[in-house]
């Protein structure tokens, strides 16, 4: 429409570039597809790659004129490394890749068809021809064109059975399909005409059916409505299952197409000769992709394969192969600088509202307001001086729409109403700065505005006039405001106080705004604020993240990892009630349930930058918008989740460094890696199996047993040197994000360091054994000499006995008939006596020894009663008690020695009460501890001063005695108060 001066604030952008904002179903290129391109220079053998496959497990092989080889989205490894034993085929030329519903690799190659029946067995399958395609049944069984056969390998039960279905004698078999019915589809050209076959198995009927518009056919598959689709020059053709004719699929007439895969959501994708197509359930093109770089004279595309995260692979006969990625990045950040092109005055976006007729209004700092319209039209509105109905600033902080339908906007120049033919009315607060940072509503339909660092007031929409303010804080800049119907607080977004909360009632602040301290006392600055679907309230601040606490009345601040430094400027929340914040380090999606919280930036395609406080936007479509500093982002909160789940994380390879130099071999999961004792170190790769061009590939690992602690490393391998001998567990995990946070479960593998000989166990075990056969003899030999000891002593107390005993007493006999005679003198008879008495002492002397050196009395219950015995004997005359232990103390036995010693020193004490104490009771006590044998003999005679022992009383003998036996002997005794003389003496 033509504008008349008056209303030159208003601007009309194209409708193509404003639909950017609101997309428009089947339209458009969409995204500029992402683009990696792998050669020689990356690991490839060989320039030349027929085909490409992706396994169950994630891994993608590729098929070279130098061999197969595996990617891992690291590095390329050709098949030999991995597999020692393998065909040799499998390091020369190979051809079309594909995989069966057992997960096996099926590969050909000029002369056979190969395939791994079970690890480390393959089974072989000769051609005569290169093989240009096969299909497996749900039996089980593979199909395959062989020159002129189409040919079967049934493995149903027991050794596979190649047989020949058709044959025809035109040659040029392209490739065979296999219906779910059953029915084998073969295609080939027939002079300038294609020619389809379907063969039932079954019965052997055989039906022809000519493919017009389609020459030299490439490929073929069935879709998902039974459909048969052939492509190839010219185009392509499909046969419907109801149908009996080919019908030209006519948006592809005069294509080249060399291969077709499914779509996501119905449709075809289709290799082109200059282009990727996209077709749609109802064949019509919806997407052509002509990457720059990708396709050109040379590249020679032949297969298409798709991978499980929707990327596209293109091997190339000349120039390696490409992978495309139609979809993007997981964000669209619009801008002016950016393409496609974001038509606004300023990228300094502020705030974001979606009105009730789907229009998308957008506030900036310095570009006015633009509003988008469902059907793309896009207008921005500008102050225009000297126009009081145009907007009041081009500095637009907030938008908010009345209950009445009716759109208020906050500018530097006063609180604007938009009008119908984008016309507005603005008001000015008879106070304050004017500048309206912000907006909100309450029950009545009152608004509340924030006039920035100066008040807060209501504003009565129908009478257009402000109420009374209230002036929280003094100097103070007011950021954000928003009304909790819930609670009827307002709160109040501040730079620097926290943020502010206050009760209101009938438009009335009913008490003095206060800040909201967190639970450590302090405050920061306060952006926006949000009451979630569960009822929990937010507020984004300079903090990060903070939760209201409603019973302590406190802010808790939550510390995911994704928000380790940052400031969080705006909350919106997703239809399955997960956070999404915008920060000054990106965007975090933040899950309330778990705390599981994910940093997506730059390299998933986010703005740079930073947010903007309160810029965040869900629409009715659960599309999420953010604005900032640099532009729009916007998503789909569902793709994005789909998009970044964990990859499959694998163990690939394996090496130790040996004395014959470095072994590499592969890793199963399920075995245990074992090093040699003289291996040095050795290396585990992993990764994860994720091939986008943003991929950001994070892990760490730990050897329980060795590592402490987790390592985080971006390397996908990891070297240990030489461990001690023993077993160990290799855990590893991959993160995603930009800060690594979301990690997916951990994966193990057993280790297991052998120990030299001497480290064994049976080593240890034979050691073990000798030490003991040896510990044994010696045993014996101990055991042998203690018996020969015990015969000894046995042998001699008998002889003392007998020998020197009896002699002494016939002595002692002797003596008295002797002195009996009457022909001796006085002089000889004494002389006899005392002959007599010293035989007769020699032998009570003698009978002591004989009882101490006979092994029978080596326990202590033995001695014991023999010393009560003794006592009768040597204390004649005077009142004896006598106290022992009976039982179990006294099973201890006693060596020789220590018996001897003891009795020794027992006879002297004893001695010496009867002879120098002059007592007439005498107490004798023996204690038996752990240890140690306790003696006390006390009595009640006239007692000495033990400073003044007197000659001949055997005392210092006593302790002497008692020390050279390793005790201690103890006295106490005062004149007139008896004497006590305690003996201690160790029982070992």
């Amino acid at each position: 429409m033509t504008l008349s001066p008056a209303r030159s604030h208003v601007l009309t952008f194209a409708a193509a570039a404003a639909a950017l904002l609101h997309p428009v179903p089947g339209g458009g290129q969409g995204p500029t597809p992402d683009v990696q391109h792998f050669t020689v220079k990356d690991g490839l053998a060989q320039s030349w790659v027929s085909s490409v496959a992706q396994d169950s497990s994630g891994f993608m092989w590729l098929a070279t004129k130098r061999g197969l080889q595996r990617f891992d989205g690291h590095a390329f490894v050709s098949y030999a490394v991995l597999d020692t034993g393998a065909p040799a085929e499998l390091s020369g030329e190979t051809g079309r890749l594909n995989l069966d519903r057992a997960g096996r690799l099926w590969v050909a190659t000029p002369s056979a068809l190969l395939t791994m029946d079970s690890p480390g067995r393959w089974q072989r399958f000769p051609l005569r021809e290169r093989l240009t395609g096969w299909h497996e049944d749900s039996g089980g069984n593979v199909w395959y064109a062989d020159v002129e056969d189409v040919r079967v390998i049934e493995r149903a039960a027991g050794a596979p059975v190649v047989r020949s279905v058709y044959r025809t004698d035109q040659g040029g078999l392209l490739v065979s399909i296999v219906e779910r019915a059953g029915l084998v589809w073969a295609f080939w050209a027939d002079s300038s005409v294609t020619v389809a076959i379907r063969v039932n198995p079954r019965s052997g009927e055989i039906m022809r059916f000519r493919v017009p518009h389609v020459h030299s056919p490439s490929a073929a598959r069935e879709d998902e409505r039974g459909r048969v689709w052939i492509v190839g020059v010219g185009g392509g053709a499909v046969l419907a299952p109801a149908d009996s004719v080919f019908r030209s699929v006519g948006a592809l007439r005069g294509d080249t197409i060399n291969d077709l895969v499914a779509a996501d959501g119905g449709g075809q994708i289709l290799l082109g000769r200059d282009a990727i197509l996209r077709l749609d359930a109802g064949d019509r093109i919806t997407g052509r992709w002509s990457p720059a770089g990708v396709f050109e004279s040379t590249s020679l595309f032949q297969q298409l394969a798709v991978d499980r995260e929707g990327g596209l692979w293109l091997p190339s006969l000349t120039r390696g192969v490409f992978r495309v990625d139609l979809r993007g990045p997981l964000f669209e950040h619009l801008a002016r600088r950016t393409a496609p092109e974001l038509m606004l005055a300023s990228d300094f976006v502020v705030a974001l509202h979606e009105d009730r007729r789907g229009t998308l209004w957008i506030a900036t700092l310095g570009g006015g307001l633009t509003a988008v319209a469902p059907d793309g039209a896009a207008r921005t509105f500008r102050h225009v001086p000297g126009d009081a109905s145009s907007l009041a600033s081009d500095e637009v902080w907030d938008i908010h729409e009345h209950r009445d339908g009716a759109l208020w906007v906050g500018t530097n120049g006063g609180l604007c109403a938009v009008l119908p033919r984008g016309y507005f009315r603005c008001y000015r607060p008879p106070w304050g700065s004017g500048v309206i940072g912000g907006i909100t509503e309450d029950d009545a339909g009152r608004l509340w505005i924030a006039d920035y660092g100066t008040a807060v007031a209501t504003f009565d929409t129908r009478r257009g006039t402000f109420g009374p303010p209230t002036r929280p804080l003094g100097g103070t800049a007011f950021v954000g405001l928003h009304l909790d119907r819930q609670t009827d607080l307002l709160w109040i977004g501040t730079q620097s106080d926290g943020p502010l909360r206050a009760r209101v009632s009938a438009g009335v602040v009913t008490e003095k705004p206060r800040p909201m301290r967190e639970r450590d006392g302090t405050n920061s600055g306060a952006y926006d604020f949000h009451r979630d679907a569960r009822g929990t309230f937010w507020v984004a601040s300079d903090r990060g993240l903070e939760r209201w606490d409603p019973g302590r009345d406190t802010l808790e601040r939550v510390s995911p990892p994704a928000l380790e430094g940052t400031t969080v400027f705006s909350i919106e929340e997703d239809y399955d009630g997960h956070l999404w914040l915008g920060t000054s380090h990106g965007l975090v999606r933040y899950a309330t349930d778990g705390g599981d919280s994910r940093r997506f930036g730059p390299r998933e395609g986010l703005q740079s930058g930073e947010f903007n406080r309160g810029a965040a936007l869900r629409r009715r479509s659960g599309q999420l918008v953010f604005g900032g500093v640099d532009g729009m982002t916007r998503f789909r909160p569902e793709d994005v989740v789909t998009r970044t789940l964990p990859p499959p994380l694998v163990f690939t390879r394996w090496s130790r460094l040996t004395s014959a130099g470095t072994v590499e071999a592969p890793v199963s999961g399920a075995e245990t890696l074992v090093t040699g004792p003289r291996d040095g170190a050795f290396t585990i790769e992993f990764a994860a199996l994720t091939f986008g061009a943003r991929a950001l590939r994070r892990y760490r690992y730990r050897l329980e047993g060795l590592d402490p602690d987790w390592i985080e490393t971006s390397e996908p391998r990891v070297t240990y040197g030489a461990p001690r001998a023993g077993r160990y567990v290799f855990r590893v995990e991959s993160a995603v994000g930009e800060i690594g946070e979301g990690a997916a479960p951990s994966i193990a593998i057993g280790i297991r360091v052998l120990p030299p000989v001497w480290g064994t166990l049976w080593f240890r075990a034979l050691a073990v054994m000798l030490v003991g056969v040896a510990l044994w003899a010696l045993h014996l030999a101990r055991l042998r000499s203690a018996v020969a000891t015990e015969r000894l002593r046995l042998r001699i107390s008998r002889d003392l006995h007998d020998e020197v005993g009896s002699g002494l007493s016939s002595l002692a006999l002797l003596s008295d008939t002797v002195a009996a005679s009457t022909r001796l003198g006085d002089r000889e008879r004494g002389q006899l006596a005392r002959i007599g008495a010293s035989a007769r002492s020699m032998v009570a002397e003698l009978r002591d020894i004989v009882w101490a050196i006979d092994p029978g009395n080596d326990r202590l219950d033995d001695v014991v009663d023999h010393m009560h015995d003794s006592a009768g004997i040597l204390l004649q005359g005077m009142r004896v008690t006598f106290h022992a232990p009976s039982g179990s103390a006294l099973a201890t036995r006693l060596a020789m020695t220590a018996r001897r010693e003891l009795l020794l020193l027992y006879k002297e004490l004893l001695h010496n009460a009867s002879r120098h104490a002059g007592a007439r009771e005498v107490a004798i006590t023996i204690e038996v501890g752990r240890s140690e044998l306790t003696l006390t003999v006390a009595d009640d005679g006239e007692g000495f001063m033990p400073d003044e022992v007197r000659r001949g009383t055997g005392l210092r003998s006593v302790r002497e005695r008692a020390t050279r036996a390793g005790g201690r002997f103890e006295l106490e005794s005062a004149p007139g108060r008896g004497t006590t003389a305690r003996v201690s003496l160790p029982l070992t």
